[in-house]
């Protein structure tokens, strides 16, 4: 398979696990207070933003780094990627 294809349908999976969580958070607390809601929902989205900065963060830190990485499948993905591109 493809790497192109693979991104794709781990894409996808993501982004629908995304969107059944949404709907599910919003349809679970409607019925609760508001305040007690946008004090979840307020959580929730500052924490999610916090864990992509961090792995965003860490992601182009790894690529301006010239050292060789101890872990072989990260390695490998280095190596390989290119010739996939």
């Amino acid at each position: 398979m493809k790497m192109s294809k693979l991104l794709a349908k781990c894409n996808r999976k993501l982004m629908l696990t995304l969107v059944a969580g949404a709907a599910l958070t919003q349809l679970g607390f409607s019925g609760c207070d508001q305040n007690l809601r946008n004090t979840l929902l307020t959580g929730i989205e500052q924490s999610v933003i916090g864990l992509l900065a961090t792995f965003t963060n860490a992601f182009f830190q790894s690529l301006m780094s010239n050292t060789q990485t101890s872990q072989p499948i990260v390695q490998a993905i280095f190596d390989h990627l290119p010739k996939l591109a």
